[in-house]
Parts: structure tokens; sequence; C-alpha cells
């Protein structure tokens, strides 16, 4: 019994890392332009880490620009109403 937690504990982990470090780098972000639909987006960017709705109904995504244990810093897209790129936002991690 206790071999099999200590298994599926390290199973656990081994998941949450590969899956948390997944990265964007600004070269792939510039593919980006304003105007775009949201499925252009998720084709050039891959599913976002984070999803926000605003109380206005717009949308926002959220992408890891670098990401270990002490920092999470991201890249954000955001969409209208008609789900159409209206703002872009890359910080060079730092």
């Amino acid at each position: 019994m206790k071999k099999s937690l200590i298994q599926c504990f390290i199973v656990t982990v081994m998941l949450i890392s590969c899956s948390s470090g997944k990265t964007i780098d600004e070269e792939q972000f510039n593919k980006v332009e304003i105007g775009m639909k949201e499925n252009e987006v998720k084709f050039i960017l891959g599913e976002p880490d984070d999803i926000r709705r605003n109380l206005d109904s717009t949308i926002v995504y959220y992408y890891f620009t670098a990401n270990n244990a002490m920092t999470k810093k991201y890249a954000r897209v955001s969409f209208d109403r008609s789900g159409y790129v209206r703002f872009l936002l890359y910080k060079n991690p730092s």
C-alpha cells in the first residue's frame, strides 16, 4: 500500500511539472495580430494557460512567457465581444 501511494505521488508530481513547463517566446507571440479570431490565436500559440472573462463580455487569454518556482510571467491577448483580437501585451521576462 505504501509503495502504491509513493508511486502515485511521483506520477502526479511528474504530470504537474510537465504541464506547467510550457511557455511561449516573443517571436511566436509576434505572429498574432490585431483583428485575428480566437481560433487563429489558438492555432499560433496553442491553448492559453488561463482564460478570464470580463464584466463587459470580453475575453482575455494569458500565456506563460516565464514559468518557474519563483516566477510566472504572462503574455496577454484581449478579445472584443465579437471574438477578435483588440489588444496584445508581451513583457520580456527579466
